[in-house]
């Protein structure tokens, strides 16, 4: 529904006022009514189904994400605990073997008993040692920085 209103002044020229036109100076109402009827509804019902397929293709999309990011957490988790294991598993027994193998050894080559190649390989199996440890500190490092990005926010300070 609609109404309007329009104000018509007269015409003030010359040819105007000596010949005026039909409702010179009249103003004009009007009333409007409309109906829509629904005669082509194909067309609104595929922008319904157009829509719903959006949203569950963007739901689906959710869900993938979701568990995307869940794998990621799950994996670098268990990557985490395997090198909290192997770094444990270095410090505790294989450390200290392997320094207890080279002071034997440095006592026996000081005593004689022991060869130079045998002291020289107590001190190289006890380098790789400590290097494998090294290499476990800087994966565990490496692995708490993909954790910190698969769950989007800084991780505590943390000692391997």
């Amino acid at each position: 529904m609609g109404a309007g209103f329009t104000n018509v002044n007269r015409r003030g020229d010359l040819p105007g006022m000596m010949n005026p036109p039909p409702g010179n100076g009249k103003n004009i109402y009007s009333v409007t009514i409309g109906v829509n009827l629904p005669i082509f509804r194909r067309k609104y019902d595929a922008a319904v189904l157009e829509a719903t397929e959006d949203f569950l293709a963007a739901r689906e999309s959710y869900r993938h994400s979701v568990n995307a990011v869940e794998v990621s957490i799950r994996s670098v988790g268990f990557r985490i605990q395997t090198i909290q294991d192997q770094i444990s598993l270095f410090e505790n027994p294989l450390l200290p073997q392997a320094e207890q193998a080279l002071r034997s050894a440095e006592a026996a080559y000081s005593t004689g008993q022991l060869g130079v190649l045998d002291l020289l390989d107590s001190e190289r199996v006890l380098l790789e040692v400590q290097l494998a440890l090294a290499q476990l500190r800087s994966d565990y490092m490496k692995a708490l920085a993909e954790m910190e990005r698969a769950i989007g926010a800084p991780f505590p300070e943390v000692k391997p």
